[in-house]
This record gives C-alpha cells, structure tokens and sequence, in this order.
C-alpha cells in the first residue's frame, strides 16, 4: 500500500511529510500541510513506496530517491551508476 492509498484508506484529507534519507546528506524537515496526492512533487518515487510501520496519526513507507532528468547511456563504460538512496517516507496526519 503506498502513502496515497494509506491515506485514502485512514481518510486523511490533510498530511505532511518529512523524508528521511539513508545517507543522512540531505536536510530532514516536515513539510507544510498538504494533500496526500501532493507527494507526486516531493523527489521520491511515491508509486512504488510500501508500508513498513503504523503508528497512532503517523505511517512509515520505504522507496528511494528520484532525481529528475537522469539518463544512462549503456555505452559509456566510464559512468559510476549508484543505486538511487532509500528513503523512509513519514507520513503525519495533520487534524483540521
């Protein structure tokens, strides 16, 4: 079950989000409220997030980083390609 369908299930209307990633580099904050459906602007490949922990208001979703525009060329024998990060996506219901 990814963050959206969680979300729809519990009927939260209003969210926020903090993502936590593997590798500690990148600043962990919540975001501001927003919809569940919002998360499609956060770089994290939502779609393939799964369920990993429940908690009273608060869900935990494991996927991986997205970085926009990357391409490969298979014929460049010179490029390192890391696996994308983990990230724990952390989702808050915010009451209204």
């Amino acid at each position: 079950m990814n963050p959206i369908e969680y979300a729809r299930s519990k009927k939260w209307e209003t969210v926020r989000y903090t993502l936590i990633y593997e590798k500690g580099e990148k600043e962990t904050k919540p975001t501001e409220r927003m919809k569940p459906e919002e998360i499609s602007t956060l770089p994290v490949a939502s779609q393939s997030a799964y369920l990993t922990k429940e908690e009273e208001g608060r869900a935990y979703f494991m996927s991986y980083s997205e970085k926009e525009n990357v391409f490969i060329d298979l014929r460049d024998t010179n490029v390192v390609n890391e696996p994308p990060e983990r990230v724990i996506i952390v989702m808050e219901h915010v009451k209204e």
